[in-house]
């Protein structure tokens, strides 16, 4: 069976199925009949695959399930952490002080509307960008600079007070990286790059729908603190925060990058956005 999102619990429900297949779909490669989660081991979900399905309908990349898993887990008074198929001991403090940071980064101030389980995350910025005058969609509009091999993503939509707002889905590791990445890069760029910020001025002025007052990058008078970093991960969230749901790993990343951004003058914030 086909999933948008990668969820443990349409996991489970698959090995749960009576009857299901062996091969039910492109993601459960591997779960096979007659309720496996009762004999369910390290070495199965070693061995059962996730596959990644292009827009033909083609395995693009699989992972074991294993690789695939996050978590938690206390066990004699010690903390550890299981990502992408490894097991970490972590001391206490050191969690509950990574937790503190992620629980103090703010939240911008935008009003973000809810998405759907189903919808696509260009589509969700496509049309969280249209419901305001307030906002421009940057998203998949790269800027190509000489000292810099690949495209960049200034970010996924901007808003009129100069926040730049970048947005995922999905609580995987690698994910979670990319966006935090992004926000560096483009960030770091708008501060040091001419160029990037020349560039990014005619991307925003080609913008066809004739929307202004969004061009903030200009050469003279350009205040990094007036730029806002905004993180915002799309998530069915049951209550968590951020410190409670997302990697452990993903964690530390963020706190790295958000110390990084701040220390360089910008506002950093962390936003869920209900799926």
């Amino acid at each position: 069976m086909r999933h948008p999102d990668l969820r443990l619990v349409d996991y489970l429900s698959g090995l749960k199925r009576p009857n299901a297949s062996r091969r039910q779909g492109p993601e459960e490669e591997g779960v096979g009949t007659s309720n496996r989660l009762s004999t369910l081991t390290s070495t199965s979900l070693r061995s059962s695959r996730i596959l990644a399905i292009d827009g033909s309908g083609s395995a693009s990349y699989q992972w074991s399930v294993w690789k695939c898993l996050v978590g938690e887990i206390e066990l004699n008074g010690e903390t550890f952490v299981l990502d992408e198929g490894d097991f970490f001991r972590v001391q206490d403090d050191y969690v509950e002080e990574l937790n503190r940071f992620i629980d103090n980064l703010p939240e911008a101030a935008i009003k973000f509307p809810s998405s759907t389980p189903n919808k696509h995350e260009g589509d969700y910025n496509a049309e969280f960008a249209d419901s305001s005058d307030d906002l421009f969609l940057l998203d998949k509009r790269l800027v190509s600079i000489r000292s810099k091999t690949t495209p960049i993503e200034i970010c996924d939509v901007l808003t009129r007070n100069r926040e730049l707002i970048h947005v995922k889905r999905h609580l995987g590791s690698s994910d979670l990286s990319h966006l935090f990445s992004q926000g560096m890069v483009s960030a770091e760029l708008i501060q040091s790059s001419p160029e990037f910020r020349k560039m990014v001025s005619k991307k925003i002025n080609s913008y066809p729908k004739g929307r202004t007052g969004f061009d903030c990058f200009g050469d003279s008078g350009l205040v990094v603190s007036e730029f806002q970093v905004v993180y915002a991960i799309i998530e069915r969230w049951q209550g968590r925060t951020c410190a409670e749901a997302l990697p452990f790993f993903s964690k530390v990343n963020l706190r790295e990058i958000a110390s990084n951004l701040t220390s360089r003058g910008f506002r950093v914030a962390l936003n869920q956005i209900q799926a």
